[in-house]
């Protein structure tokens, strides 16, 4: 199937018209089906090859989401990279053909393996996969780069978180002197409030003695 074809033309129709009307929780399986069947129409030997890259990958990435932290992501995907690796290796030439058109977009490889099992590169071909494999040094430094920044990142989050709980420790201590000094004027107001009371009552009775003394004197001299 071409994709110059009228065949493409009313496959691509009918997927469209399927993932359109699908629920969204179902357009991820209707994609992979329609991928299956597009390559399996081109050549049947492909969905072999398409299964296993699916199981891989896909266990793969479930294992990668479920690490934690970068260093575990990274050995989850070093992990995922040696197994699809592996897969490559136990492909026979054919189907090792088919995944390195998959791999390196614009390569056309049809009729390239020949007899006894070999492969012939046309210029194009090696053109595309060498301007493929350009990138990655590139995409490479880039992800060195990336998990850099990450672990900068992460590392001024971590002076931050600190610096805040610093700023909470320090908060709380000033909560808590401040509230010491309130209780201590409490205390304070309370201590004086106490001996002004007391005072009042000495000064009282002195005054009450000296009135009762003065009346006394002044009854005894007839006054």
């Amino acid at each position: 199937m071409r994709f110059n074809s009228f065949e493409f033309v009313v496959f691509f129709a009918a997927f469209f018209v399927m993932f359109v009307s699908a629920p969204k929780t179902y357009r991820p399986l209707i994609v992979l089906m329609a991928s299956y069947i597009f390559y399996a129409a081109w050549r049947a030997s492909f969905l072999l090859l398409l299964l296993a890259t699916t199981v891989v990958d896909f266990s793969s990435a479930l294992v990668i989401d479920s690490a934690r932290g970068p260093l575990a992501r990274r050995a989850a995907l070093a992990t995922a990279l040696t197994k699809q690796q592996k897969t490559d290796a136990a492909l026979p030439v054919p189907d090792l053909v088919n995944r390195w058109a998959q791999l390196v977009p614009g390569t056309n490889f049809a009729g390239a393996v020949t007899s006894g099992n070999n492969v012939t590169v046309t210029p194009s071909n090696a053109l595309q996969t060498v301007q493929q494999l350009e990138k990655v040094p590139v995409l490479t430094q880039e992800l060195a780069n990336e998990t850099t920044l990450k672990a900068n990142d992460d590392l001024l989050i971590g002076q931050q978180n600190k610096n805040i709980f610093d700023l909470n420790a320090s908060l709380t201590g000033a909560v808590k002197l401040d509230t010491d000094h309130q209780a201590q004027c409490v205390a304070l107001v309370a201590d004086v409030k106490a001996k002004a009371a007391k005072s009042k009552r000495r000064w009282f009775i002195i005054g009450y003695i000296a009135g009762f003394a003065s009346h006394a004197f002044l009854a005894s001299k007839g006054l």
